[in-house]
């Protein structure tokens, strides 16, 4: 599902060369030229997850343009969403001119003429979403909006856009062939949940419920250690009730409390196996992942893992429980 392509295994006047070919062939035929082509020392990283791909492209300047003539030769329907982490792109399509820079999104097509400028200034370093057009459920003016338009990826949307791009693509999140369909669907839901929400910015959060139940679960993971992390805390951060928030937990199986609880036992567990913590009480460790009562912790930890916290610890380490 990964493969990682690099000019500099090349001989410096077939790098160029061998780029473009990667690029015709990974995503459709363009018209490509740079001011270098006798050394261009660039990388692709692909994941194919089956309905979506991820790139990570890095690059000295270059130009790709693709004419009426590509079009006709070859027009996929994908869309590529881009963030940019270092450098800067500069696309032209659908009559508009939109430069990418890191904190932003863009949008656009293959299947449409375009025009783009890769590292204008010097090397970039850009994460790219490819995904099928008979994916994205919205209406084709909708999207035509947002084409070549830098979307901005401050909000809680965007921003665990880029987070998921740029773990996949670093290769942070393991993926099998039985993780791969979920994780592009997953991805796929956040997709048109950001899409969506860029086109027409008063769509409340509950018409993306998927999405939303990602994004919650994700601050969870950022406040575990929180004492006051309740539904109602979570629903103040997304400007939405708690019954919304119970109601994002429900396809899961849980509800927010008992998710909190059983991601905050599985980070004290972890702890408890460190051998870098093997000294520090258990006390401490429970009361840091947000239990301050040791009879409470001891309560609910033996009752999901089927071992008093002293017995589990000392079972890991090797040593008998006192």
């Amino acid at each position: 599902m990964r493969t990682v392509f690099s000019t500099e295994e090349l001989e410096p006047r077939e790098q160029f060369d061998s780029w473009c070919t990667r690029m015709s062939e990974s995503f459709a035929p363009a018209e490509t030229w740079t001011e270098s082509p006798d050394e261009f020392p660039a990388t692709h990283r692909l994941l194919d997850l089956g309905a979506l791909r991820i790139s990570a492209l890095g690059s000295p300047p270059v130009r790709l343009r693709r004419t009426q003539r590509h079009v006709r030769q070859s027009a996929p329907e994908l869309f590529l969403l881009a963030h940019a982490r270092a450098g800067g792109v500069a696309i032209d399509q659908n009559r508009c001119q939109g430069v990418l820079e890191p904190g932003h999104l863009l949008l656009y097509s293959y299947s449409q003429t375009h025009d783009a400028q890769l590292a204008p200034d010097g090397r970039t370093d850009i994460v790219e979403l490819t995904v099928p057009r008979a994916l994205v459920p919205l209406a084709a003016p909708q999207l035509d909006r947002l084409l070549a338009t830098p979307l901005s990826t401050a909000d809680g949307l965007g921003a665990l856009l880029v987070d998921v791009m740029e773990r996949l693509a670093d290769e942070t999140v393991p993926v099998t062939a039985t993780t791969a369909p979920l994780l592009a669907q997953a991805t796929l839901a956040l997709t048109t949940a950001f899409l969506t929400h860029a086109s027409d910015p008063q769509t409340p959060p509950e018409a993306h419920p998927q999405a939303l139940a990602l994004e919650m679960r994700a601050f969870v993971d950022e406040h575990l250690r929180e004492p006051d992390l309740t539904p109602a805390l979570i629903a103040a951060a997304h400007h939405v009730s708690v019954r919304t928030v119970h109601r994002c937990f429900e396809p899961c199986g849980t509800t927010p409390a008992a998710y909190i609880r059983e991601r905050r036992l599985e980070q004290a567990r972890r702890d408890l196996t460190d051998p870098q913590l093997r000294c520090t009480p258990i006390h401490a460790i429970a009361s840091a992942w947000g239990f301050p009562r040791p009879s409470d912790f001891s309560r609910v930890f033996r009752a999901r893992y089927g071992r008093p916290p002293s017995e589990y610890r000392a079972m890991t380490d090797g040593r008998p429980a006192a």
